[in-house]
């Protein structure tokens, strides 16, 4: 029988690393929804219950992928940039659930409400809706958005910002 001590240990090690153990496909409201790292600072861990603490900001917008005007919530991508030190001149590379990945002038996030979306139209978006979040750029109130390039940045079930 091991050590009280060790055992001890082994449960202190399973508290530090159970709120950052991957969601599973089926609940992801409790668990992880995403990780934002800098190579300055240490990642912050996201659920959706602390993404729903923060700030949340509306945008209605339609993309190609939906049909018609589509509300979108969820906090901005600049304040999640920010908290790891990250600024207008900095580049984001957001990877999915299926590690795809696209890197994103953080400028992006700074000249425009872009949004880390955790719901449509007041829905949580699950895996199957492009959840548990999908980015989305205000493209219906800035002209200079309605373009294919900015589609291409519409990433859904993001897991990871990396702020570089």
């Amino acid at each position: 029988m091991p050590s009280p001590h060790i055992c001890a240990a082994f449960a202190s090690l399973l508290f530090l690393i159970a709120p950052v153990l991957p969601a599973s496909a089926d609940n992801h409201i409790d668990g992880l929804i995403l990780t934002v790292e800098s190579a300055s600072n240490e990642p912050i861990f996201y659920t959706l219950a602390s993404f729903d603490d923060m700030a949340q900001t509306e945008i209605s917008t339609s993309n190609e992928f939906v049909s018609g005007l589509v509300t979108y919530s969820g906090p901005l991508a600049r304040e999640l940039v920010a908290k790891v030190g990250g600024d207008p001149q900095s580049t984001v590379v957001l990877t999915a659930t299926n590690d795809y990945q696209i890197s994103v002038p953080a400028k992006d996030f700074f000249d425009y409400d872009v949004v880390l979306a955790t719901r449509m139209d007041g829905e949580i978006l699950s895996r199957r809706d492009k959840g548990p979040i999908w980015l989305m750029y205000p493209i219906s109130s800035h002209a200079e958005l309605r373009d294919s390039s900015v589609n291409s940045k519409l990433i859904w079930q993001l897991v990871k910002m990396e702020v570089r």
